[in-house]
């Protein structure tokens, strides 16, 4: 038995002679078959770069008999047939490792000691990727298995035991470097990239950037891992859509929330101050919050979801999980965490403003942020929650924590109303050991009052708790916020739990803050369907993360034509009800 490397780099060859020498990724295959079945080697596994194209052969020793340089001669006489070569042309440049030399070079290759950028990871990543694809083609066997699974072993004890991985050093940092040197501000320059790929451009803007920040959504739901690695290399905070709360939220210390006219500030500002936003399995839902100006790289699996709200910088189509994976290995680590810092500052003082807007003061006025911190507390680890679309669903996005064991499903896309409870009947029939709590609107439960005789009939015991302030509550503040009087938006409700008594379900009605805990921990521990009906502040609004000049003009326009239409009072009571507590 005899192994045998053979090989090129760019220590020994220029670019051109690499370029004909290289194997694309799609003829790899069929240059391992070829190479076991016409020149006879047991195993192969072939490295090919952009800077070295190495094979990695064992052979009996029948090949080499009587001949102990007949091995190489085989690889040569079938490289120059292979890529049409003339065999002077290698002559210079190849070289040759045999036994216990190609253990020592593998190793240094692995470890990045035998890269261009000294240390650079990403060729670890790329004979992983070599040795997988040789493996996929059964042209590997127990000698190169061991060869290559303790190669990457040391590897990895490398870069976790010594300082190698410590200043992160890439090509594409290692360029930027250099070109930071010469150009010294980079901010009005263009750059062109020669002999790289899509991964590699998006290293350079990684590289490139002072503030990144992270934007990840339902497409990055199996990323959770690889997102906290980035942004902690990087020192990247990390801004959620909706959707993602559940698996991207829970014991995240980079996660700031969320963006758009449903989230908080941190998770705005994270988005307007950084360089370039990278933009993970999903879009920017709503416009006056698209992070205007800034160089954004959204990596998405539907190429049509590319560039399709905002525009971008780039664009590149893939897994989230895998491309992240792909990406941590090839880009520089980041010393600067004033970005990060700044914004796990305001996502504390999001958190700390969300706390305070849950506190009641009086008694006789029950705030729906009240309801839902009270709800956070008592409802199970657990638990599913379901939201009506409206001012219900901001509740529960804001105020209800996610652990890692809970699940939140709310309508987004469509913004449908009323489908709270019965997306809320379908999670408990799929899981009628958990926990399902229905958070609606009284507007949205209005319209869909049959389903209580449902809940009954096949004995759900779903948990509904219905915020009730009379009105279309969201509706209501859009007309306000544009300045007009609202017309349309009032309900004229019954006593929900009455209703829910008439119908067969245990029903609470609570109009006092005193009487709302006593009820909600009945409400909880009752056995089937129940319904807890909690009377809230009507003239509650939903503030946004960021208010714009025109919003407070429009309010305001609104407070003017209110009281010429005779309704001070409700003027008054939204000003005390929301700025005066």
């Amino acid at each position: 038995m005899t192994i045998l490397l053979v090989g090129i780099n760019h220590t020994t060859a220029n670019i051109a002679l690499r370029e004909k020498v290289a194997f694309p990724p799609e003829t790899i295959g069929a240059a391992l078959r070829e190479v076991q079945v016409m020149a006879g080697f047991d195993e192969v596994v072939i490295v090919s770069t952009c800077n070295r194209t190495e094979l990695y052969l064992n052979y009996s020793p029948d090949i080499a008999e009587g001949d102990e340089d007949k091995g190489q001669k085989t690889v040569i006489d079938w490289l120059v047939q292979y890529h049409q070569l003339e065999a002077e042309a290698l002559a210079d440049s190849i070289y040759f490792f045999k036994d216990e030399d190609v253990a020592r070079h593998l190793m240094k290759v692995a470890c990045g000691l035998d890269s261009m950028v000294l240390g650079e990871a990403q060729i670890l990543g790329q004979v992983k990727d070599a040795y997988n694809t040789a493996l996929s083609f059964s042209s590997t066997g127990m000698v190169l298995n061991q060869l290559f699974e303790k190669a990457f072993n040391v590897a990895k004890k490398v870069r976790e035991e010594t300082g190698i991985a410590e200043r992160g050093v890439s090509i594409s940092s290692a360029a930027v470097e250099l070109a930071k040197k010469i150009f010294e501000d980079l901010e009005n320059h263009s750059v062109m990239l020669v002999g790289t790929g899509e991964m590699a451009e998006l290293a350079a803007l990684v590289d490139a950037a002072g503030k990144v920040t992270v934007y990840a959504g339902i497409g990055a739901r199996d990323a959770r891992d690889e997102i906290i690695a980035f942004c902690e290399k990087v020192k990247a905070p990390m801004v959620h859509t909706t959707r993602a709360k559940e698996f991207l939220e829970p014991n995240n210390p980079y996660n700031v929330g969320v963006n758009g006219i449903l989230g908080n500030k941190a998770g705005v500002e994270a988005l307007e101050a950084a360089d370039l936003v990278i933009s993970l399995g999903c879009d920017f839902a709503y416009t006056q919050y698209y992070p205007d100006g800034k160089k954004i790289a959204q990596i998405d699996i539907d190429p049509t979801h590319l560039g399709r709200r905002s525009a971008i910088h780039l664009g590149l189509v893939g897994d989230a999980k895998t491309t992240m994976s792909a990406l941590l290995s090839i880009i520089a680590a980041k010393s600067d965490a004033d970005h990060l810092e700044r914004q796990q500052k305001q996502w504390a003082e999001d958190l700390e403003g969300y706390e305070k807007e849950g506190e009641e003061s009086d008694p006789a006025l029950i705030h729906p942020q009240f309801v839902a911190n009270m709800l956070d507390q008592k409802a199970a680890e657990n638990a599913i929650f379901v939201s009506d679309a409206g001012t219900s669903m901001v509740w529960m996005l804001r105020h209800v924590k996610a652990n890692g064991k809970r699940r939140f499903l709310n309508t987004l896309l469509h913004g449908t109303m009323a489908s709270g409870m019965p997306q809320a009947m379908g999670a408990k029939l799929a899981y009628p050991d958990r926990q399902v709590i229905a958070m609606c609107g009284d507007g949205s439960l209005t319209m869909l009052m049959g389903e209580l005789l449902t809940l009954v009939q096949e004995q759900i015991p779903l948990k509904l708790v219905v915020f009730h302030n009379n009105s279309f509550g969201f509706v209501e503040m859009e007309q306000r916020v544009e300045g007009l009087v609202d017309h349309y938006t009032s309900l004229h409700n019954p006593d929900f739990a009455k209703l829910a008594e008439a119908c067969g379900l245990a029903g609470w009605h609570v109009e006092n803050a005193d009487a709302l805990e006593p009820a909600m921990d009945a409400w909880l521990q009752h056995n089937g369907p129940a319904l807890l009906d909690v009377k809230i502040n009507q003239m509650e609004l939903v503030m946004p993360p960021k208010i714009e000049a025109s919003q407070v003009a429009g309010t305001a326009l609104f407070g003017v034509k209110a009281v010429l239409d005779g309704r001070t009072r409700e003027v008054v009571d939204l000003l005390r009800n929301n700025f005066l507590r």
